[in-house]
């Protein structure tokens, strides 16, 4: 699945600026609207105020988030040592 995203990303980079613009946020793939086991697995379910689920969509999300903005320090780095 995280390929998935990747090569999402890679086909619409406009998406790897908003992905990189949520900072630091807790990302949450939200199926409240869908409550079932598979939506309990890739997101989570908004029961009275908690969030229910393992938020697995959410999590890749955010692990190729850090990815990116490791990605984007390094290059920023690069440039000013090269400076």
């Amino acid at each position: 699945m995280k390929m998935c995203l990747e090569l999402k990303l890679s086909q619409y980079p406009e998406f790897v600026a908003e992905l990189l613009k949520t900072g630091n946020a807790v990302i949450i793939e939200d199926c409240t609207t869908h409550d079932r086991e598979s939506a309990r697995y890739w997101g989570m379910v908004n029961k009275n105020g908690t969030w229910l689920g393992e938020n697995n969509f959410g999590m890749l999300w955010m692990e190729i988030r850090t990815e990116l903005q490791t990605q984007t320090k390094n290059i920023n780095q690069s440039s000013t040592t090269t400076k």
